[in-house]
């Protein structure tokens, strides 16, 4: 939609919920900017505009402005306690932070106020996954799809219950379900990549990682896996090219520093591997107790400033 034509419509109307539906247009289009300038006019003309408050937090929330959406989340719902939209975002956003019991408060609170919606199950759901009770999580996921069985979304998480409950037969089938819904997931590939790679399928797993990396080129999980890959199928300094990738996209992955320093050694560049164990082990000591038993670092042993790393 073109520009100057939002501007004249905001400037012909003083009426809030005609520049609220006008928002609403740029919202539902992805153009967060204009969305957000207004919505910002519509709180201007009547400041208590509790819909207009949230759905400006959602656009700063799509812009990655996490911090000016909590304050408005939290904004809508000091003025309406009972606006369940507000709570339920607040919940996302939570979750997102990875503070899951937070999030878990606030979708229940939706939940208890009406909202009839599968998102605040697949919310609930998250929320059971990472607190490990995923069998509470695939009961809620079912209920999810039941409601909307072109939910993506659930179908993935769904894979991650029955993932982490080791069937792995139904979490191919969620993960596969997701992806014909939504060929553009990306964590979706990951984890159906995952699945192949524990599983020792290493073509199926590969073609998976690519397909993420295809959709999101900086995906750090997609190249650590990848990486992993190609160390468990001996291509070492392919390997560690990979993991170098990886660690400039999350420098502080201390399990990544540490299969790095093991392909490093597998290919005999020691001062390297002991280097990028040293990383490792100042990132997670716990790594120390793996890496005396680590058959792959059994080379170093003799090594003087290996040995150091211990003391």
């Amino acid at each position: 939609m073109d520009e100057s034509f939002s501007e004249n419509q905001q400037n012909m109307s003083e009426n809030p919920w005609e520049v609220y539906e006008l928002a609403l247009t740029f919202l539902e289009a992805g153009d967060y900017k204009q969305a957000v300038k207004l919505l910002t006019r519509a709180i201007q003309l009547h400041p208590r505009f509790v819909e207009a408050i949230c759905d400006l937090g959602m656009a700063y929330y799509q812009q990655g402005e996490s911090d000016q959406a909590l304050t408005l989340f939290q904004q809508a719902v000091e003025i309406d306690r009972d606006y369940e939209l507000a709570w339920f975002n607040l919940g996302v956003l939570h979750l997102d932070n990875g503070d899951w019991q937070k999030a878990q408060e606030h979708f229940y609170r939706a939940l208890k106020l009406g909202m009839d919606d599968p998102r605040v199950l697949v919310g609930l759901a998250s929320c059971h996954i990472w607190s490990g009770e995923f069998a509470a999580a695939q009961d809620l996921l079912q209920d999810a799809i039941a409601k909307d069985p072109g939910d993506s979304v659930a179908w993935y998480n769904l894979g991650l219950a029955y993932y982490y409950q080791d069937r792995v037969s139904d979490a191919e089938d969620c993960f596969r379900r997701a992806l014909t819904i939504n060929p553009g997931d990306s964590q979706c590939w990951n984890a159906l990549g995952t699945l192949f790679l524990d599983q020792k399928l290493y073509d199926q797993a590969k073609d998976a990682f690519y397909e993420a990396l295809k959709i999101a080129p900086n995906f750090f999980s997609a190249w650590n896996h990848l990486a992993m890959l190609l160390a468990d199928t001996g291509d070492y300094k392919t390997a560690v090219q990979l993991f170098r990738g990886a660690l400039e996209l999350s420098p502080g992955s201390a399990e990544t520093w540490y299969r790095m320093g093991s392909a490093l050694a597998s290919v005999k560049q020691y001062e390297q591997a002991v280097s990028a164990l040293n990383r490792a082990f100042r990132l997670d000591r716990n790594l120390r107790k793996q890496a005396r038993s680590d058959r792959a670092l059994k080379a170093l042993e003799t090594r003087d400033d290996f040995r150091g790393l211990f003391e």
